[in-house]
């Protein structure tokens, strides 16, 4: 360097070998550098890559796993997906990748959906699921996302937006949470169309941990 501190020189020994792929130059604090992983240790973001997508667990149902125990918010988006008979897009937490493990209870989810001739009475409340109301139509297209949320000791708290993209007119929404463990109980999510399948579509996962 053209200027250091004493006007004393420097110097750094470089690695012998080419380091990997987004790996950096790293110092042992006495000259000595090398290539390395960085580490990171900050809250972040992991998104899901092209294998996150289509994750159907058989044809009626599409599964998600592989988040981390120190999770904060767990995001489910899908885009343009339809069901092959009338059936509300529904979801649940499970304990397994069965759906004999999911949580059938202590969910308390409100929803509804604005478009309709009386939005004021398109609301419901369910105990024994997350779902989206009136989405029970073969013909629907859809675009949304439901969020989970860490809240409070056993509370797993949910919300979540989807959008009618065949007609536009229709704007669903869906709130509530689900009493559960967040880490022994809260293994797997499924996404459902009520019995039926899944007909075309895309689901993805992303993730906040910290």
């Amino acid at each position: 360097p053209t200027q250091t501190t004493s006007s004393a020189d420097l110097t750094f020994k470089l690695p012998v070998a080419d380091g990997s792929a987004n790996q950096v130059i790293q110092t042992n604090g006495s000259g000595q550098l090398a290539f390395a992983t960085p580490s990171d240790t900050d809250t972040k973001w992991v998104y899901g890559s092209a294998a996150d997508y289509d994750q159907w667990g058989s044809t009626t149902d599409v599964e998600f796993s592989g988040w981390p125990t120190n999770w904060q918010q767990i995001r489910v988006s899908f885009i343009d997906i339809s069901s092959s008979a009338n059936s509300y897009a529904q979801f649940f937490v499970s304990t397994s990748s069965s759906t004999a493990g999911r949580i059938t209870s202590g969910y308390q989810t409100t929803s509804g959906y604005f478009g309709g001739s009386s939005d004021a009475n398109n609301v419901t409340t369910v105990t024994d699921m997350g779902r989206f109301e009136g989405t029970a139509a073969s013909a629907y297209s859809m675009n949304g996302f439901v969020n989970f949320y860490k809240f409070s000791g056993d509370k797993i708290r949910f919300e979540g937006d989807l959008v009618d993209k065949t007609y536009g007119t229709y704007k669903f929404f869906t709130h509530g949470y689900v009493t559960c463990d967040p880490t022994t109980s809260m293994t797997h999510i499924f996404f459902r169309a009520q019995g039926y399948a899944y007909d075309a579509g895309k689901f993805k996962l992303d993730y906040l941990a910290g």
